[in-house]
């Protein structure tokens, strides 16, 4: 009997420790965040992408070779400078012929600053003329150097026609890199061209219908080649042209004019 009551007090016991139909509690599972998943996730993708696409590029870059574009020739037109000594000097007026006595006085040169005056006759189409050269100061550069101002002109038999004309030979030479189409094909990479004119270029004074000038004839052919990038096809194109026939140089109220219509581009 007093084992029947004991565990009736142990099934009371358990009974109210668990009642019947109330389920055990489950702890709660934590909450997946997917907001920042899917944040992480985009990010991470965000950076590969990235940093595949600087890697084409760079790799783009170091492959692909720069041509520059051509740019505009900074050879100026008028190349008169030459140097002449070390020290300033002049000559006497006196010592000039008459034809580079008219020429100082008619231009108003200085006559006191002359360092040098010459003339030589040339024909042209059977007209005889008087080519003067005249080196005046007061001179730059010196003692690296003297460099004086000139004048250089045609003078008819009469005296009655003074032509300056646009420059010495020395200068003609040099300006004609500024010219088409040298002044473009210079500025490519690649750019390859003799450099001593005056092997393929010979300048002599000459006249076309009424003005005095400079005739530069081509001796010998003159080929030049540079190269061009092809942006479609990433292809680099060798290209070249050969100068021959001649071209004529004069001034026209001043200013330097370049007649090339007997030039030949090939």
């Amino acid at each position: 009997m007093e084992n029947q009551i004991n565990m009736g007090d142990q099934n009371t016991q358990q009974i109210g420790q668990n009642p019947i139909g109330k389920p055990a509690p489950v702890p709660e599972k934590p909450k997946v965040n997917y907001w920042m998943v899917t944040t992480i996730i985009f990010g991470f993708l965000f950076f590969v992408i990235s940093a595949m696409f600087l890697f084409r590029a760079r790799f783009n870059e170091k492959s692909t070779p720069i041509i520059p574009a051509p740019s505009p020739s900074l050879i100026p037109v008028e190349t008169d400078d030459i140097q002449i000594g070390d020290d300033e000097s002049y000559v006497d007026f006196s010592t000039c012929d008459q034809w580079a006595q008219n020429v100082i006085n008619k231009k108003s040169l200085p006559q006191q600053l002359i360092h040098s005056c010459k003339s030589s006759q040339k024909i042209l189409d059977s007209e005889i003329v008087n080519l003067v050269d005249i080196f005046f100061g007061p001179p730059d550069d010196c003692p690296s150097g003297c460099i004086y101002k000139r004048f250089i002109g045609v003078v008819k038999l009469d005296k009655s026609i003074i032509e300056q004309l646009p420059s010495g030979p020395e200068g003609i030479l040099n300006s004609v890199w500024a010219q088409p189409p040298l002044d473009t094909a210079r500025n490519y990479s690649g750019f390859e061209c003799p450099s001593q004119l005056e092997d393929y270029i010979d300048v002599t004074l000459g006249k076309l219908e009424t003005k005095y000038g400079w005739n530069l004839n081509f001796q010998n052919p003159l080929t030049c080649s540079w190269e061009e990038f092809d942006n479609v096809k990433q292809t680099v194109n060798k290209r070249s042209f050969t100068l021959n026939g001649s071209m004529f140089v004069y001034l026209d109220n001043g200013e330097e004019r370049w007649n090339r219509d007997r030039l030949i581009v090939k």
